[in-house]
């Protein structure tokens, strides 16, 4: 448990203990984790075969059950009164859900309709022989051709004598003879498995009396044959090329283990923000320097893992995130460990805690706190899910896209993380979140007249206001309004409202602007929401701050006026009068 009683070193910054440590390692870890789920559940969807429309389903319903899951979980650590059990819980369910989710088996490979297929083919006489490509089924290319005909086009160059298939004078010096046969294949003495043969039907035979040479001379001829196969043949998608959903056992599947796994994931990162605070205890300023750890493991983990799962898929055709899956469950595993080892307990008990989360909720100014979450989320969002897509429109590189990544962790988050707590000191909480939106305005704008890709390194050091200072500020805030006992449920409730509700609108708007106005456009127009909502909410607050004092005099009026206000008057009297007149009141 935390010693709120802490020398002053600790604030200072300058001492460690254990506890701090840990907290130090946890962030750590918890987010070297989040490096290698978060950005590839989506791409493993695909892997399973869903396709698009499937995988943009799960996605926009899960935020909304982690935002009604989250503050359950953050509400059973109030509850309970043990942040770390609690949270090695949460946990070990997510190191389950994602061994499940490794163990779904891909849906199996559909054909694609109306697909043609080529068939070589050699003349020998009334004979043509063709070697089927492009099919690994051939027993059920066998079945169907039993009772199906094959379309073929022979074209045969001009020979030393010319003779026509037709009667014609007027025909071309090359022969094109079209014919309708049936395919049959040949015994496995005469060719390799899949090499058929195509005999003449009684709708178009070929004269071979019309055509002497062919017995006698070795002619070249080219062929071009079609056939409908639809039940046999595999094509390189799945169904994701389909733009319906398509219900099946992985995508249910997919759904519930996503969905355990996102709630796990984010119930993790709440309960390791109040647990900090509660290791911090009187020194809550200190708190963006326990949490810039978590940024050194995201920044570290994110190339590292995608080196390890290249590397392993490096000797086959492989291209699976199954083994980064088993890296995260292994962090996991010295995460657990570690918080095991954490003894960590909430010292107030709180019995009204949908109470007092309520009243918080309903107070003007923390709504507006709320609302200022929300938008900075979705500009969050546009941003994280379409930055890597309009840097490839730009024909920026892999290496590009590291680097920029590179430059959000280290040269970004990193150091406004660090600073957060000097900043905090000289402004207010809300001025450092209100600091986000003039960061988001200039990062947007910058993208939408970027030419060269390689300015995108410059323009992610906005990174830092836009969420590392910004994060910083948001958890310290939710922290001193909770009331005692409820850190945890808040703490949810606000990060729900962040990466839940914020991201979800963000990712839906970003999306449609750039389906329908494109990645520089979508850029622009997203550079002018932050500073109209910037306007709005400095009105907003002005606007509280100034009925909350009209609120506050009109109070102490009464109170003047009311009986019941008459022993604060007559204190205040005895105070100024002489001492006999004080002794007898």
């Amino acid at each position: 448990m935390a010693d709120v009683d802490q020398p002053a070193g600790h604030c200072l910054g300058f001492t460690v203990n254990k506890e701090r440590l840990v907290a130090k390692i946890n962030f750590f870890l918890l987010y070297s984790v989040g490096a290698i789920i978060l950005p590839t559940l989506p791409v493993f969807g695909r892997q399973l075969g869903l396709n698009a429309a499937s995988v943009t389903l799960v996605l926009t319903v899960v935020p909304f059950i982690i935002f009604v899951a989250r503050p359950v979980v953050g509400g059973i650590a109030d509850r309970l009164q043990k942040l770390s059990l609690v949270l090695a819980v949460v946990l070990i369910v997510e190191m389950f859900g994602i061994i499940v989710l490794t163990l779904i088996p891909p849906m199996s490979n559909v054909t694609e309709p109306n697909r043609t297929i080529s068939v070589e083919l050699f003349t020998d006489s009334d004979i043509v022989v063709g070697a089927f490509h492009k099919s690994s089924n051939i027993s059920c290319v066998l079945h169907v051709f039993q009772n199906s005909s094959i379309h073929c086009h022979l074209a045969c160059p001009c020979a030393a004598h010319s003779y026509m298939y037709s009667a014609t004078d007027n025909s071309s010096c090359d022969n094109v003879i079209s014919i309708e046969a049936w395919l049959r294949p040949l015994n496995n003495s005469v060719g390799a498995p899949g090499t058929f043969m195509l005999r003449n039907n009684n709708s178009a035979p070929v004269k071979t009396s019309d055509i002497p040479f062919l017995n006698s001379t070795n002619l070249m001829c080219s062929a071009l044959c079609s056939a409908q196969l639809n039940t046999c043949l595999p094509i390189d998608v799945t169904p994701a090329e389909s733009s319906d959903v398509v219900i099946s056992y992985q995508l249910c599947a997919f759904f519930v283990l996503l969905s355990l796994v996102r709630v796990c994931v984010s119930s993790s990162y709440s309960l390791s923000d109040a647990a900090c605070f509660e290791v911090l205890g009187e020194c809550p300023q200190d708190y963006g320097v326990q949490r810039m750890w978590g940024t050194v493991g995201w920044g570290i983990m994110a190339p590292l893992s995608g080196l390890v799962i290249d590397i392993v898929n490096s000797d086959s055709t492989n291209t699976g995130y199954t083994v980064g899956f088993y890296l995260a469950a292994g962090l996991l595993v010295l995460q657990v460990l570690v918080c095991w080892k954490w003894n960590l307990r909430k010292t107030k008990l709180n019995e009204n805690i949908l109470k007092n989360v309520g009243t918080l909720l309903r107070r003007p100014k923390n709504f507006c706190f709320l609302l200022d979450i929300f938008v900075v989320g979705a500009c969050s969002s546009v941003h994280w899910f379409y930055i890597y897509w309009y840097l490839q429109d730009l024909g920026a590189t892999k290496l590009l896209m590291g680097l920029a990544l590179a430059t959000q962790s280290f040269l970004g988050d990193l150091p406004f993380m660090f600073l957060a707590k000097w900043m905090l000191s000289k402004m207010k909480n809300i001025n450092v979140i209100r600091l986000a939106y003039v960061g988001f305005f200039l990062k947007f704008l910058g993208y939408s007249f970027l030419r060269n890709p390689w300015w995108a390194i410059a323009i992610e050091l906005l990174q830092g206001p836009t969420y590392g200072s910004f994060y910083v500020a948001m958890t310290s805030y939710a922290q001193s309004i909770s009331p005692p006992g409820t850190e945890a449920t808040f703490q949810s409730v606000v990060s729900s409202v962040f990466d839940c509700l914020g991201v979800a609108a963000g990712s839906f708007l970003g999306g449609m602007g750039f389906a329908y106005m494109g990645g520089r456009k979508t850029y622009f127009v997203a550079s002018i929401v932050p500073v109209v909502w910037l306007i709005c909410t400095v009105l907003c607050d002005f606007t509280i701050n100034k009925c909350t004092a009209s609120d506050h005099n009109r109070r102490q009026d009464v109170e003047m006026s009311n009986p019941s206000g008459q022993p604060f008057l007559q204190i205040k009297d005895i105070e100024h009068e002489p001492g006999p007149t004080a002794q007898e009141t």
